[in-house]
Parts: structure tokens; C-alpha cells; sequence
């Protein structure tokens, strides 16, 4: 990952019922939003590394958001949510390389395998999975 410039545009916070809270960095997808989710999940992951965020079950990072989801009995949602806003304009933006990846399936899938009926299982056997580029492997 590299660290790049970038302005830095005020971020929502937007509470999803009692116990998640998404920090919305944009409403486009665009790769300066991008680079300041992935900046803001890797704050997130060294926080969460040095016991920072006791109550956090896990983060989500989208193209343009992080939703954080919390233990309401071990965590006071307004308190991650000062954390969290505190926390957004401080973080680096970063890149990740990406990756391409060519998908059975499409109008003109003469040689891809049925994905769904009887046979789809034994099509795909040995095909392996794929892979999110900025998803840990399994």
C-alpha cells in the first residue's frame, strides 16, 4: 500500500440501529474515497491490535464507508462514535493494488459452466475460489 495526499471533506456518521455505526467518507465511489476508507480500516486494524477497541466486533470497509459493529453491553455507542469522527480526519489515505479476475458466466458463456442447477457443483469442482484482493485469505 502507498500512502497518498488528500483533501480532507467533512465524514458522516450515520448510526445503524443500536449496535453498528457506518463513517461515510463520500456518496461517489472514487478512488480518493477509496484511499480514505483503506487508510481509515487500517487505523482501525492498529487500534484494534493495541486493545484500543474493546467492544468492536468487526469493521466493514466499502468503496466509500466503514461500518463499525459494536457489543452495546461492553461499549456506549456514542463514545465509538467521538472515537470514530476524532479518528477519520487523522488517518493516511492508501492504495492497494487490485487484481482482475475473469469470471465464468455472461450472455456469451458458451464455455463456462451452468452456476446454478444439478451440474453447477461438479462444474466448478477444482476450479478453486475466488479471492477478494483486499480480503484476508481462508
Amino acid at each position: 500500500m502507498n500512502a497518498i495526499p488528500s483533501a480532507l471533506p467533512q465524514v458522516r456518521l450515520l448510526p445503524l440501529g443500536d449496535a453498528a455505526l457506518t463513517v461515510e467518507f463520500g456518496s461517489v465511489i472514487e478512488p480518493s474515497i477509496r484511499a480514505r476508507v483503506l487508510g481509515f480500516a487500517s487505523a482501525l486494524q492498529k487500534l484494534a491490535a493495541s486493545g484500543q477497541l474493546a467492544g468492536v466486533i468487526e469493521w466493514v470497509p466499502t468503496f466509500r464507508s466503514v461500518t463499525g459493529y459494536f457489543d452495546p453491553d461492553r461499549l456506549n455507542g456514542d463514545a465509538l462514535a467521538d472515537k470514530l469522527l476524532a479518528l477519520a480526519p487523522t488517518t493516511t489515505s492508501l492504495t492497494a493494488a487490485g487484481a482482475h479476475r475473469r469470471l465464468p458466466g455472461g450472455p456469451d458463456a458458451g464455455g463456462a459452466p451452468a452456476l446454478y442447477g444439478p451440474g453447477a457443483a461438479k462444474a466448478l469442482a477444482g476450479r478453486g475460489r475466488v479471492q477478494c484482493p483486499s480480503a484476508p485469505a481462508r
